[in-house]
């Protein structure tokens, strides 16, 4: 199988994936968010937020109203962004870990260099919306003008074939190196 029909195929998962009804009721927030149909559901949210490509978020929003969901009534950036934090970010590691599967195990469909995967690590320190509870879950930085929420995230990514193996957001404070560990040890493909 080549590489074209390897992602045809993840791209079928990940749409059987986002559109079924046991992926929607577990990676929703509260068992009420999703059950009325509204302007943008719990399908066009995720594929919104796969589909964007960083303009402003009102210009995107737009954009995908109008060219993917053939629709003239795009909603606001605030009520995006409300739908948005009713999705349970482990939506999105489910589906990656969907079209690892498919590259790495049922099709084989992957490039080695010289016998072997080649894979980098790396963290980074980000700013995270500076709320209390992310401030309590994260950690936070303090000087005299401000506290700033922040935490740490890391990937692996599979530098031959471009694709993230997995990913990982920690506390401020978590230590690079146990978090790497950590990484390593969930890779299964």
């Amino acid at each position: 199988m080549g590489f074209t029909k390897t992602f045809d195929v993840s791209v079928s998962i990940s749409n059987e994936t986002i559109n079924s009804y046991l992926f929607k009721c577990a990676n929703r927030l509260k068992p009420n968010d999703f059950t009325r149909s509204g302007k943008m559901s719990f399908k066009e949210t995720i594929f919104f937020m796969l589909n964007s490509k960083k303009k402003s978020l009102q210009s995107e929003l737009n954009n995908f109203f109008e060219n993917i969901l053939k629709r003239d009534d795009p909603i606001s950036k605030q009520a995006f962004s409300e739908a948005r934090n009713k999705i349970d970010p482990k939506a999105f590691i489910e589906l990656n870990d969907a079209i690892n599967e498919v590259i790495y195990e049922t099709h084989n469909e992957y490039k080695l260099w010289n016998g072997y995967r080649v894979s980098a690590i790396d963290g980074s320190i980000i700013e995270i919306p500076n709320t209390e509870l992310l401030r309590n879950e994260y950690g936070y930085i303090e000087n005299q003008n401000a506290i700033v929420a922040r935490a740490k995230v890391g990937c692996i990514f599979d530098v031959v074939n471009k694709i993230v193996l997995t990913s990982k957001i920690d506390k401020y404070k978590a230590s690079e190196r146990h978090m790497a560990m950590e990484m390593i040890s969930e890779i299964t493909v």
